[in-house]
């Protein structure tokens, strides 16, 4: 058996079937003390996004619940750091003013336009969804 002083997941854990079987696989391959350091958004609902990209089972309402499937699995959260308007926000205005240029270019549609833009601004004016940074432990068991 392999185990790890250290995992790295990145935009990925709202994929999986479901975070909280794969969090509970973390604590079992991390060395005692081993670390879990990831990048994750969390969805209060799935709107805008469908049920292709995010596992209704991965649906979370909050940052309390979000945690708590940490507790479960037997890690402890040393920190959760919700970067949300510094990196998912900003990512989303980028694309806007990304479409306008492409439009004013010719490189793409008015329909398109207002379609993509649309989406982002049902994004961007949603309170659903928290981009967060968290580093997590296995504890090490006193003997």
């Amino acid at each position: 058996m392999i185990f790890s002083t250290t995992l790295y997941v990145f935009e990925a854990a709202f994929y999986f079937d479901t975070r909280e079987k794969f969090f509970k696989e973390a604590a079992r391959v991390l060395k005692p003390g081993g670390n879990l350091i990831l990048s994750d958004i969390i969805f209060e609902n799935i709107q805008y996004f469908g049920d292709w990209i995010v596992t209704p089972k991965n649906i979370v309402k909050d940052i309390d619940e979000y945690k708590h499937h940490y507790q479960q699995a037997g890690l402890q959260i040393l920190e959760v750091v919700n970067v949300t308007d510094d990196c998912w926000e900003n990512h989303y205005r980028y694309l806007k003013s990304w479409l306008l240029k492409e439009l004013a270019a010719g490189d793409i549609d008015e329909e398109a336009y207002q379609l993509n833009v649309g989406a982002i601004d049902g994004l961007l004016n949603t309170s659903s969804i928290d981009y967060l940074l968290v580093s997590a432990k296995k504890p090490v068991k006193n003997i």
